[in-house]
C-alpha cells in the first residue's frame, strides 16, 4: 500500500518521519483531500490516531495534549475552510508557547485562483501566528524531493519545540488519485532505499541549546540581586517549561518570597515542602499596598504575565528594578515598568544565580509575606466567601493526588488564582491563557487528559462549555475519563467586574447575555453521568465531586451560582483581607489594638479581649469572631458606655467630633432588622437625642457579611421572623403574658418618626444594599452618602407582599418625583450609588474605603454651625410633610392587617424559601359578581 502511487508514498514518508522525530499521536479530521495522510496514519502501528469530526475541536484537543505532554500532536485536515477552523487554536498555541504541527491538505497549485471547488488560498493562512511555514512541493517519487520532504518534517518538529515553542504550518498539496490506488510506473523501481525508507532515526538530528549567560555576567547579576528585599514571581508556564527544583534552589539561596501563579506549575507539588510559596497574593496585593508596604529592592519575573490584575497593578506601582528572564528574549510585561530583560533560560539562570548570591533576603521581609499569606489563607478557611471562589478552593483541596486540573478562562481561572491554596499535592494545573479565549476549553482539557493516565478535572463556565459543547464527543471517541464541573451563572459573569455593568440597558442583554440553559441534555447526549447542584454550598459540591472520583465513568456536575453576587462577594472579601493585612503591617495601624478595626464589641454580656496583633476578636465561651466593620477606624471612635447590652446594633461616639455612629450589626442577615433590633435603635436614637454634645448621628450597617463578603446598610425586615401581624420577638422561655405582649408588630415606623423629629441631622451612611424597609430608612434620613463600589438601592416591598404607604413611598415621591418613585416601587430595579445621586435619592457617592471618614467629615462640618439654626432648618424642611405622620401611622396599621392575608404569607414564605412568589391566585381587582360586563372581541 505504501508504494501504490506517489501520493501514498508522500503521505507515508511524512508520517514515518513524524514518528521517527518522537510523534506518538495525531489528530485527524475526516476529509477527502487529506486521504493520503489519513491512510498513512491509520496503518502506522506506532501512532495513535484521534478522530475529530470538528476541526476546531481537533485543534484544541491537540493543543491540550501538547500542553500537558510537551510533544506536538500533528493536525491533519482537508482543504478549504477546514484549515481555517484551526486558526483560534493556532493563535492560542503561539501566544502560550505550545508546540503544534498543522498539516493542511491542499488542492494542486495548478487550480488555485481558478474558482475550483473547495479551493482557497492556504498559503501563509495563519500569518505571523506560526513559527515557520512551508508550502510543500507536489508529491514526486524523486530521491532528492523525498530527502527534502524528510528534512522539512524534521525541521518543522524542531522549530515547533524550539525557543519559544509554537505552531508550524506545512501545506501539503495533493493531485488525484487520493486513495491508495495502484498507479503503474508512478514509483520507479530504482528509488534509493534511504530516500524511500529514510534512516533508522530522524532524518535530521538537531542538537538544541538553551540560551545561557556567561559566568562573568552571572556573577555581576548575582551581586546586583543580593538584596535585603527581593521577590520572585513565577507566571503561567507549561509543565515542560519550568523546573521547580531550580526555583527551589534559588529561593533557598536568595531568601526571596516566591509568588506562584496557579498556572506556573510551581504552586503545587514537592517544592512547597521546602519553599514557602505565596498563593493568596491576589487577595491582598494591589497598587495600594505599595503606599504602606516597603518596595522590594529587586523583582525577578519568569513565565508569562500574571493572571492576577491586582499583582500586575502592584508590580507597576512599585519603584523597583524588575528583571524579566525569557529564553526567547520576548517582552511579556504589559505595564512596561520592567527595567531589565534577560535573554536566557530561566531554569538554568536561577540555578546559576543560586550558586553566586552573596547574602539572602532578610528574615523580616520573608516573614512579612508569609504572615500575610497566613492571614489570607486563614480568613479564606473561616469565612464563607463568594460561592464561586469557595468552590475553586475546595475543588483543589479535594482533587486526587496526582491529577490534572484544566480551568476555564473568565472567572474560574481568577477564582483559582485567588483562592487555590499552595499544597504538596502533585496537581498539574492548565489553562488557555495565551489569548485567554473561552473557546476550545472542553477540547483542550480532554486533549490534556488523553496525554496522561492521571484523573482529569475540568472547571468551566457555562458560556465556555456552550462554545465548545461538541468537544465532549471526544470523551467516548478518544476514550478520555473526565469530571466536568460547569459553573452555570447564566451568562458572562466576568462582565460584572467591568464599568459597563452600571449601564443597563445594554448590559444584561448585550454583555451578560443570559441563556437560561442547563446542560443535562448535553450530558445525556455525550454519555456523561449528570449531577445537578442547585444549592451551591462548597461542601455540597465537594461531596458530589468526591463521589464521582470513585468510579471510572465520566461525569458532568452542573452548579448553579449567581454571578453578580459572586463577583461582589469576591471583591468585598478582598476589602476585608486588605484591611486585616494593613492593620498588621501598616505603620499607621501597627502597635496596640486601639488602632485596629478588630475591636471589642460594646455591651457584650461575656468577657472579651482584643487581639493586639490585628487578628479577629475572640470572645471566650462563644466561639464567635466579632468585627465592627472592615472600613471602621477604631482610632476615631469609642463605644458608648451604657448599661443596656446591645445585640443587634453597635453604638459609638466619635473621639474628636460631636457625633455618634449607630450601626446595624446583623451582617450575616444583610443587616435586616427584627423587633429586638428596632428596640435597640430606638434606645440609641433616643439617647443621642438627649445628648447636648452630640451634633449629628451617622446611621450605617456593619460588614461585610461573614457568609459571602457582601455589604449592606439594611435589608429591611427579617422575613424569617415575620408573623401574621408583623415581626415577632423571640419569646422562647417567656411566660404567656410576656409572649402576648410581644406579638408581631411594625414599630420600625417609630424609628422613622424618631429620625424625622430628632433635633439634629441624621446621615445615612450606605456601604451596600439598602433594601425594602432599609431603603425607606435612608429616605427619611436628612442626608445620604453611599459607597461608589458597593451601595445598591432596591425597593422590594411588593415582592414580599408588603408596602410602606407613608414616608417610604409618599416622601420618596416628594424627593425624586412621582414617576421615578413609582418606578422604584413598581419595577423593583436596582440602582447604583451614582444613579441614586443623579436622581436625587442620595447626596454623594464616594470610594468604599473612605465612606465612613467622609461621613464623619460631614458631621464635623455640621457641628461647626449654629445648633439652633440647624435644628430650626430641619424642622422647616420637614414642616411641609409633617402631615404625612398621620398617613404613616394609618398605612402602618394597614400593612400589619395585610400581613394576615394568604397573599402576604405567600410573599414572606417565598422569600424565606428562596423562590419566586406565586401571586397568580390573587386578583388585581375586586370582582363584583352582581355586575356583568359585555365582552369585546379584538381581531
Amino acid at each position: 500500500m505504501k508504494d501504490a502511487n506517489r501520493n501514498t508514498l508522500w503521505g507515508a514518508t511524512i508520517v514515518d518521519e513524524l514518528e521517527k522525530n518522537g510523534v506518538e499521536a495525531v489528530c485527524i479530521s475526516p476529509g477527502s483531500r487529506s486521504t493520503p495522510l489519513t491512510v498513512a496514519c491509520a496503518v502506522h502501528d506506532s501512532i495513535t490516531t484521534y478522530s475529530h469530526l470538528d476541526e476546531r475541536s481537533a485543534a484544541y484537543f491537540a493543543l491540550g495534549h501538547a500542553r500537558r505532554s510537551g510533544t506536538p500532536v500533528p493536525l491533519i485536515c482537508t482543504s478549504g475552510t477546514a484549515a481555517a477552523n484551526y486558526y483560534p487554536a493556532v493563535i492560542e498555541a503561539s501566544q502560550s508557547r505550545v508546540p503544534m504541527i498543522v498539516l493542511s491538505a491542499d488542492r494542486p497549485p495548478v487550480i488555485r485562483d481558478s474558482g475550483a471547488n473547495q479551493t482557497i488560498d492556504q498559503e501563509k493562512l495563519y500569518g505571523d501566528a506560526v513559527r515557520w511555514y512551508r508550502d510543500l512541493s507536489e508529491p514526486a517519487a524523486d530521491a532528492r524531493k523525498l530527502r527534502s520532504l524528510r528534512t522539512t518534517v524534521a525541521r518543522a518538529l524542531t522549530t515547533a519545540k524550539g525557543v519559544p515553542p509554537g505552531p508550524v504550518h506545512l501545506n501539503v498539496p495533493f493531485e488525484k488519485p487520493l486513495e491508495p490506488k495502484s498507479v503503474p510506473g508512478d514509483i520507479p523501481d530504482d528509488l534509493p532505499s534511504e530516500a524511500y525508507n529514510g534512516r533508522e532515526t530522524a532524518y535530521v538530528e538537531t542538537t538544541s541549546g538553551a540560551p545561557t549567560l556567561d559566568p562573568d555576567t552571572i556573577t555581576q547579576l548575582g551581586e546586583t540581586l543580593s538584596v535585603s528585599r527581593g521577590l520572585l514571581f513565577c507566571g503561567p508556564m507549561n509543565p515542560s517549561e519550568v523546573d521547580p527544583q531550580a526555583v527551589a534552589a534559588f529561593a533557598h539561596a536568595s531568601g526571596y518570597p516566591v509568588l506562584a501563579d496557579p498556572l506556573s506549575n510551581v504552586r503545587f507539588g514537592g517544592v512547597t515542602r521546602t519553599v514557602p510559596i505565596i498563593g493568596g497574593y491576589d487577595g491582598f496585593v494591589d497598587s495600594k499596598l505599595a503606599d504602606w508596604w516597603p518596595d522590594p529592592e529587586a523583582v525577578i519575573r519568569i513565565g508569562a504575565s500574571p493572571t492576577s490584575k491586582s499583582l500586575r497593578q502592584y508590580l507597576s506601582a512599585i519603584d523597583s528594578p524588575q528583571y524579566c528572564i525569557d529564553p526567547a528574549g520576548a517582552w511579556r510585561e504589559e505595564s512596561f515598568t520592567a527595567t531589565d530583560l534577560i535573554e536566557a533560560d530561566p531554569n538554568r539562570t536561577l540555578g546559576q544565580l543560586a550558586r553566586v548570591l552573596q547574602e539572602p533576603t532578610t528574615a523580616s521581609w520573608r516573614q512579612r509575606w508569609t504572615s500575610a499569606e497566613s492571614h489570607f489563607q486563614q480568613l479564606s478557611d473561616e469565612m464563607t466567601i463568594g460561592i464561586e471562589g469557595r468552590l475553586l478552593r475546595r475543588i483543589v483541596a479535594s482533587a486526587p493526588d496526582p491529577s490534572t486540573l484544566y480551568v476555564s478562562n473568565s472567572m474560574p481561572v481568577r477564582d483559582l488564582d485567588r483562592f487555590a491554596q499552595p499544597s504538596q499535592k502533585h496537581l498539574t494545573v492548565l489553562g488557555n491563557r495565551g489569548a485567554s479565549g473561552i473557546d476550545g476549553i472542553t477540547s483542550s482539557s480532554l486533549g490534556a487528559g488523553a496525554a496522561t493516565t492521571e484523573p482529569l478535572t475540568v472547571v468551566i463556565g457555562d458560556l465556555a462549555l456552550y462554545h465548545d459543547m461538541n468537544g465532549l464527543l471526544a470523551v467516548e471517541r478518544c476514550d478520555v475519563d473526565v469530571t466536568v464541573m460547569v459553573i452555570n451563572n447564566d451568562g458572562g459573569g466576568i462582565f460584572h467586574k467591568l464599568p459597563i455593568s452600571s449601564y443597563d440597558p445594554p448590559f444584561t442583554e448585550q454583555f451578560v447575555t443570559p441563556h437560561a440553559m442547563d446542560f443535562e441534555s448535553a450530558a445525556d447526549q455525550y454519555h456523561l453521568e449528570y449531577h445537578h447542584v442547585d444549592t451551591p454550598a462548597a461542601d455540597t459540591v465537594e461531596t458530589v465531586y468526591t463521589e464521582t472520583l470513585r468510579d471510572s465513568n465520566s461525569h458532568l456536575i452542573e452548579i448553579d451560582t449567581n454571578s453578580r453576587l459572586s463577583v461582589e462577594s469576591r471583591e468585598n472579601f478582598k476589602s476585608t483581607v486588605l484591611t486585616t493585612i494593613e492593620n498588621e503591617f501598616s505603620p499607621d495601624h501597627s502597635g496596640e489594638s486601639a488602632s485596629s478595626q478588630w475591636i471589642t464589641r460594646p455591651f457584650l454580656n461575656t468577657p472579651s479581649r482584643c487581639n493586639t496583633d490585628g487578628a479577629s476578636l475572640f470572645v471566650p465561651d462563644s466561639d464567635v469572631f466579632y468585627m465592627i466593620s472592615a472600613i471602621f477606624d477604631a482610632a476615631k471612635w469609642n463605644p458608648v458606655d451604657e448599661s443596656k447590652p446591645f445585640d443587634d446594633i453597635t453604638y459609638h461616639r466619635a473621639v474628636d467630633v460631636p457625633a455618634v455612629r449607630i450601626g446595624f450589626d446583623r451582617p450575616a442577615k444583610r443587616n435586616a432588622f427584627r423587633p429586638e433590633t428596632v428596640d435597640e435603635l430606638i434606645a440609641a436614637l433616643d439617647h443621642a437625642r438627649t445628648q447636648a454634645d452630640v451634633a449629628c448621628v451617622l446611621l450605617t450597617g456593619n460588614g461585610p457579611s461573614p457568609k459571602d463578603g457582601g455589604w449592606a446598610f439594611c435589608a429591611g425586615g427579617d422575613q424569617s421572623v415575620r408573623g401574621k401581624s408583623g415581626y415577632e420577638y423571640d419569646s422562647s422561655g417567656e411566660s404567656t403574658l410576656e409572649t402576648r405582649a410581644k406579638k408581631g408588630r411594625l414599630h420600625i415606623l417609630e424609628v422613622q418618626r424618631l429620625i424625622r423629629f430628632l433635633p439634629k441631622p441624621v446621615i445615612a451612611v450606605v456601604p451596600g444594599w439598602a433594601v425594602g424597609g432599609g431603603h425607606s430608612l435612608h429616605v427619611v434620613c436628612d442626608l445620604t452618602i453611599a459607597s461608589q463600589a458597593h451601595a445598591k438601592f432596591l425597593q422590594t416591598d411588593p415582592d414580599v407582599a408588603s408596602f410602606d404607604g407613608g414616608f417610604g413611598s409618599a416622601y420618596l415621591a416628594k424627593q425624586i418625583g412621582q414617576k421615578r418613585a413609582r418606578e422604584i416601587f413598581f419595577l423593583g430595579d436596582t440602582y447604583s450609588a451614582e444613579e441614586a445621586v443623579q436622581m436625587g435619592l442620595a447626596n454623594a457617592a464616594v470610594e468604599h474605603e473612605s465612606l465612613e471618614s467622609r461621613a464623619l467629615e460631614w458631621a464635623e462640618t455640621i457641628a461647626q454651625k449654629s445648633p439652633t439654626a440647624i435644628r430650626m432648618l430641619k424642622y422647616a424642611f420637614n414642616m411641609a410633610d409633617d402631615g404625612l405622620v398621620g398617613q404613616q401611622v394609618f398605612a402602618g396599621e394597614a400593612t400589619r392587617l395585610a400581613y394576615t392575608t394568604p397573599e402576604a404569607r405567600e410573599g414572606r414564605d417565598a422569600f424565606n424559601e428562596n423562590r419566586n412568589p406565586d401571586f397568580s391566585e390573587y386578583p388585581w381587582y375586586y370582582w363584583n359578581e352582581t355586575r356583568t360586563f359585555r365582552s369585546r372581541r379584538f381581531v
